[in-house]
């Protein structure tokens, strides 16, 4: 590939990337999320920084896997390969890497939201359960993320031995996998962008006094929506209270709490439920 080339390549990248990007702000303006030019820029900053860790983890998941390959004739068993792919720093590169822009996330929209409130957001005044609640989810995310690729090489591994496709089809097989994938880093950082959003503006609520409950409203115009999801749309709780989210308790739409089949590709979020007497004309 020529110089050329190769630039008009990049640049239809980049280009992609970039209708990408405007597509998802109209998606998110479109179901009323605010700050949408503040989510989008750390949507994108995680997906980078995702991407990077993924592509980390794939040359480190292939050096294991080669050396595994050179030492062992035959299918080594699927305890002696989990314990050679623990010896990666996915975890470790993934907290250091990406944790800190979701942290900055869910302080940013947090501080917004209660600008938009007349009120002040502190994150001292988190309550003990909700900070344990996010520390948890920041510890169990690259773990979860890390366990779905084991099992994926677990499965390429086997494979390649029980149909003699030796180190070059495995290789081959790993560089395709969606685990590594630019896609995998999108939609994390995506739900995750989306999911600290939602703590954010849920926890500016909490702390302001003319924020009464919560609306769950359901973003239309997706194909095969969640019919939990879209019974919601409309419903309103107490501050403080859970929604029902399928059987599942939920503080707000891509409550970490909820199973990852209530979480991934949801776009649905709340707002707040205002005291008359805080409304426009009312009394203070």
């Amino acid at each position: 590939m020529c110089q050329s080339d190769f630039e008009e390549l990049l640049l239809k990248a980049l280009e992609i990337e970039k209708n990408e990007d405007d597509e998802l702000k109209k998606i998110l303006e479109a179901a009323g999320f605010n700050f949408v030019d503040l989510l989008v820029e750390k949507i994108k900053q995680s997906e980078i920084a995702i991407d990077e860790v993924l592509q980390l983890d794939y040359e480190e998941v292939l050096d294991i896997v080669t050396s595994l390959f050179s030492k062992n004739k035959k299918a080594p068993s699927e305890k002696a390969i989990r314990r050679e792919l623990k010896k990666r720093g996915f975890n470790s590169n993934f907290s250091e890497a990406v944790i800190p822009i979701l942290n900055e996330t869910f302080n940013e929209v947090a501080e917004q939201m209660a600008k938009d409130l007349d009120s002040q957001f502190s994150n001292k005044k988190l309550s003990r359960a909700s900070k344990k609640a996010m520390e948890k989810w920041f510890k169990e995310l690259p773990q979860l993320m890390k366990l779905t690729t084991d099992d994926a090489v677990v499965r390429a591994i086997n494979d390649a031995y029980e149909n003699g496709k030796g180190i070059r089809g495995l290789e081959s097989a790993l560089s395709k996998m969606p685990e590594f994938s630019r896609r995998r880093a999108r939609m994390t950082a995506i739900t995750e962008g989306l999911s600290n959003y939602q703590a954010g503006t849920y926890e500016a609520m909490m702390q302001s006094d003319s924020v009464m409950g919560l609306k769950w409203l359901h973003t239309p115009g997706y194909p095969e929506p969640r019919q939990a999801h879209q019974a919601l749309h409309g419903t309103v709780v107490k501050k403080g209270k859970f929604f029902n989210v399928n059987g599942y308790k939920a503080r707000y739409p891509l409550d970490p709490s909820l199973p990852a089949g209530e979480r991934i590709q949801c776009h649905c979020h709340v707002e707040p439920e205002l005291d008359e007497k805080y409304l426009k004309g009312g009394e203070k």
